[in-house]
């Protein structure tokens, strides 16, 4: 059900530097959202069904958002059937491998992505302030089967059984509810049509959510 396998030995992804300036007064900013406007369908927000793994929608789902939400031509390719985006590919078993698709398949149209970890919580918020979704991997738990019918993710309880692992999108964070809104990778008949609702205290928990990572995109040139 989960493979959020996140492998990346040797490797420098680099880190996420936020255009905003440190001086930016977060504590007066109430709720920080993204503009989710680019998944609008005529049936509502469209949830990738097809890819072969939650590692690549997660990953296609943070490029639909951060790039069409620039106005830069040439997202079409983007909205692609899963069927043809993963034309004579095989299904990436991490998320370099994932983004190294993405990259094949972007480089005609003139874009490209680079992947970033987020390192502290006032830089998370940072980057949802400017637009971006938020990519968190972790752990599943036992209780987290609640959240596919009610959409509230609870807290684990010590002793609960592991599932596995799984990779989602934060899009929003309420500071004063404390509470963040996801996307999550199951498709719309789980959770609130696929948005889970996640409180503060679970992503701040690092045994439970270990990486955060930004999917940078950049325009150039259509070749």
């Amino acid at each position: 059900m989960y493979d959020y396998r996140l492998q990346m030995p040797n490797i420098n992804v680099g880190f996420y530097e936020p255009r905003y300036a440190r001086a930016h007064q977060l504590d007066k900013v109430d709720n920080i959202a993204v503009d989710t406007s680019a998944l609008s369908r005529t049936e509502g927000v469209y949830i990738p069904l097809g890819f072969p793994s939650q590692t690549l929608s997660a990953i296609w789902l943070s490029a639909v958002i951060n790039s069409r939400r620039s106005n830069k031509p040439n997202t079409e390719f983007l909205m692609e059937t899963e069927t043809d985006f993963m034309a004579g590919e095989k299904s990436p078993t991490d998320l370099l491998s994932a983004v190294a698709l993405l990259n094949r398949k972007s480089k005609a149209h003139g874009w490209s992505y680079t992947l970033s970890c987020i390192g502290s919580w006032e830089n998370l918020l940072l980057c949802l302030m400017e637009g971006n979704t938020v990519m968190v991997g972790g752990s599943v738990y036992e209780s987290f089967q609640q959240a596919e019918i009610s959409g509230i993710v609870p807290m684990p309880k010590p002793g609960e059984a592991l599932l596995g692992g799984q990779i989602v999108n934060i899009v929003s964070f309420d500071q004063k509810a404390e509470t963040g809104q996801v996307f999550g990778n199951m498709g719309t008949k789980t959770g609130r049509r696929g948005i889970f609702t996640y409180r503060g205290s679970y992503f701040r928990n690092l045994q439970i959510c270990r990486d955060f990572f930004v999917l940078i995109p950049r325009f150039e040139n259509a070749n």
